[in-house]
This record gives C-alpha cells, structure tokens and sequence, in this order.
C-alpha cells in the first residue's frame, strides 16, 4: 500500500503542483496569482503529510537505519511538535535481530510519546532503552497529571490513552508492562512504565 501510495497519489499531487505552476507563470492577475500560489503550498503541504504517513506504514527504515537511529529519528520529530523538553537514552551496546520485536519496540515508543503529546501535559518526558545478560528494557517517564488505573483496570476498552494497543503489542511480543501513576484531582503524579523483553538469542 505504501509503495501504491507513492507512485500514483504522489506523483499525481506533483503533477498537479507543476500544472499550478504553469498556469502561475501565465498569468497577469496578482490576485489570481497569490490564489494559486495558496493552492501550491497547500498541495505541497499534503505530499508532505502523506509522506509522512508511508513512511509510518513502511517498517522497512526501521531494519535499513536500525532501531537506536529510527528512535532518534522519531525523538527529533516529536521534539518539533510537542511542548515538553525529551530526553531518550538508547544502551550504546543495544543490539536487536529480531524483526517483529523491533518494528513492535518503535511503535510502542511512538504510541508513548503521541500519547504524552496528546495527554500527558509534561513538562518533561523521558525514554531509556537498554539491553541486559537476559532482557529489553523500555523506561518511560514523565512529569505530567497521571492515569487514573482505577479507570483502566474496570473499563478494559477504555482507550484515551491508546492503552490497549498498547498492551496490545507488547503482549504479542512476549513482553511484561508494568505501569506506576495515580491521578487525584489536580495534582500532578506523573507516569511511569517499564516495559521487559526477554531476550531470544536462538540458543
């Protein structure tokens, strides 16, 4: 799907954008002009975003640029569009060969960190993955109001958090999440999660 969306919606959406630009150079109207011109920007702005949506449905880059690097990649995007200050610290030693664990790993951080953007209202927010004798260990920390487990725990379809996915994906991994955080009222507690892979080395 994302290779169709690329060759034709794509390349349609560039045509497109010459065409403005052809019919721009032909023209003596300033209004007409700066019309175009808006039409132009917007199409540019849709290829953008599209892109950006193969480049999620495409893991590809993740096996091509390896794990650390995409989540460096994703750090500095979300860093552009969110408020609070990010801090990721990936083991210098961190090595992964299975391609399900690590295209799930990615996501799982993207859905932390889209979820931090969304509702954490962090001030600070920070990601540390590490690689032990026998494990994955994924830390997620932030500053902000909480999750109300009580909510989680009776309402297992609850998803303004996206905690099912979530749970969702670490579960078919064969992963163990274990969450701290307690929402009262108006008082800031935080959230802390702590995601364990044990580590297949095909012994």
């Amino acid at each position: 799907m994302s290779r169709d969306l690329h060759d034709t919606i794509i390349q349609k959406m560039l045509a497109l954008a010459r065409d403005v630009d052809i019919k721009s150079a032909g023209c003596a109207d300033p209004f007409v002009i700066d019309m175009l011109s808006e039409i132009r920007v917007g199409i540019l702005n849709n290829i953008k975003t599209l892109r950006e949506i193969i480049h999620d449905l495409h893991p590809e880059f993740i096996h091509k640029m390896g794990l650390p690097l995409a989540l460096n990649q994703l750090c500095i995007q979300v860093q552009k569009q969110s408020s609070f200050a990010l801090h990721m610290h990936i083991d210098q030693y961190f090595t992964i060969f299975d391609r399900e664990l690590e295209i799930n790993m990615y996501r799982i951080v993207q859905e932390l960190l889209n979820n931090a953007i969304k509702h954490s209202q962090a001030e600070h927010v920070s990601l540390i993955l590490a690689e032990e004798s026998t494990k994955y260990v994924l830390i997620y920390d932030d500053d902000g109001i909480g999750i109300d487990k009580d909510v989680l725990k009776h309402q297992p379809h609850f998803s303004t958090m996206g905690w099912p996915g979530l749970n969702g994906r670490v579960a078919i991994t064969g992963g163990q999440l274990n969450m701290d955080s307690l929402k009262t009222g108006n008082e800031r507690k935080g959230l802390h999660i702590e995601i364990v892979w044990p580590i297949n080395r095909g012994l």
